[in-house]
């Protein structure tokens, strides 16, 4: 495949921004940006380390590889150490500060293909991520608070040939809270809408959409491999990390 289609894929596959947005919407929202705390996550790479494929994957069972850990720090903990900015060029542009298109159809299809329902529910997170590497994917997570005040997770993994990996999971109390943290908080909403700088680098190339859906408002950011901020952060914890 050339570089062509393989950008004409990716475009397909990732919706882009709609509109434009014009300097000064760039100037201005970049202004209310940088007035917000640092928040969120940083992620930094950690030792090399050996890794192997869990059991019940579809790779289970291949050799042990070297691979690097991430080490994520939360902005309140006492390790902390604040990440890069996000460049200056990233936030002068246009490009920057428009939202991306909803992907609820693409969670929609996702999960008609494996069998199933999309989950219901307000507040309500979806992250959509296409990954294309060795194996070209599609991922859905889709989180619902529940009364209790506990965030459950249902997750799809929808490979190109139709073989799929499916999960379910129930947040811990400190993930949750965490959760709730992140999603009223204010800045969220000023976070770049759409940028492909990230803290971490990857050979996966991966584009997500974040949709967190409230009472009052939904909010789209997208972004790719390990994102940063607060979006980052909520991706972390959908994906089953650590919130300490």
């Amino acid at each position: 495949m050339g570089p062509g289609s393989r950008g004409l894929l990716l475009a397909l596959a990732i919706p882009g921004v709609a509109g434009q947005a014009t300097a000064q919407d760039a100037a201005a929202h970049a202004e209310a940006y940088r007035a917000c705390p640092a928040g969120g996550v940083a992620f930094w790479m950690a030792v090399p380390r050996r890794i192997q494929s869990p059991e019940g994957h579809r790779d289970a069972g291949s050799p042990l590889v070297e691979g690097f850990g991430i080490d994520v720090r939360w902005a309140d903990g006492p390790d902390w150490i604040e990440p890069k900015a996000v460049p200056d060029e990233v936030l002068r542009s246009r490009a920057t500060w428009v939202r991306p298109a909803s992907l609820i159809d693409r969670h929609h299809t996702i999960h008609r293909t494996v069998g199933g329902a999309v989950p219901q529910g307000r507040p309500r997170i979806l992250l959509a991520e296409r990954t294309e590497h060795w194996a070209w994917r599609w991922e859905s997570s889709i989180a619902v608070r529940n009364a209790d005040g506990v965030w459950s997770v249902e997750y799809i993994k929808l490979y190109d040939d139709e073989t799929s990996e499916r999960a379910n999971r129930t947040l811990g109390a400190a993930a949750s809270r965490r959760l709730d943290d992140l999603i009223a908080d204010p800045c969220l909403a000023r976070e770049p809408f759409t940028s492909d700088w990230t803290h971490i680098q990857s050979s996966d190339d991966t584009h997500w959409t974040l949709e967190v859906e409230t009472a009052d408002e939904t909010i789209r950011i997208s972004g790719r491999v390990s994102g940063f901020g607060r979006a980052g952060a909520i991706n972390h914890l959908l994906q089953g990390g650590s919130a300490e």
